[in-house]
């Protein structure tokens, strides 16, 4: 700083300026997919020796399946006040089961009119069971609709 700035206000401003880089955010061209899994990497953090590949996501049967109008999604979850304390109770049951996997704990739960669907991936199909047998305790058994897959 040729003597111009001086003290320590001048070198704040400074060190203010230098702080104040931006970065883009990351591109979908950002990152690599290992084929034939859910793997993600960022380019540069692959292991040596090994093809860096860009695979786009293919969920498209998915996506086709949730235009259904049949098949409702979360946006669907009815706003009465039973509607949500239905939701939320199964929620609640089933995060707290310790026998429940991650994948379980995040099924979808849409209710609309009394009416419960649960979708996602789950486990096996013991856990398919379990959340189904929550949701029953929680809705009544002819009030829900499993949609759940044994991923």
């Amino acid at each position: 700083l040729k003597g111009s700035l001086r003290g320590a206000g001048a070198l704040m401003i400074v060190a203010a300026h230098a702080n104040a880089i931006t970065f883009p955010p990351p591109t979908q061209g950002s990152f690599v997919q290992t084929p034939g899994t859910d793997a993600v990497q960022t380019p540069g953090t692959e292991a040596p020796g090994t093809a860096e590949q860009m695979v786009p996501p293919d969920n498209s049967k998915k996506n086709v399946r949730d235009k259904n109008k049949k098949n409702p999604t979360p946006m669907a979850q009815g706003g009465s006040a039973q509607d949500i304390k239905i939701t939320k109770d199964i929620r609640k049951a089933i995060t707290d089961n310790k026998d429940v996997s991650t994948n379980g704990k995040n099924v979808k739960i849409i209710t609309q009119n009394g009416m419960v669907t649960l979708r996602g991936p789950v486990a096996s199909d013991k856990e398919k069971q379990l959340i189904y047998d929550i949701a029953s305790k929680v809705a009544g058994p002819t009030q829900v609709n499993n949609q759940m897959e044994v991923k």
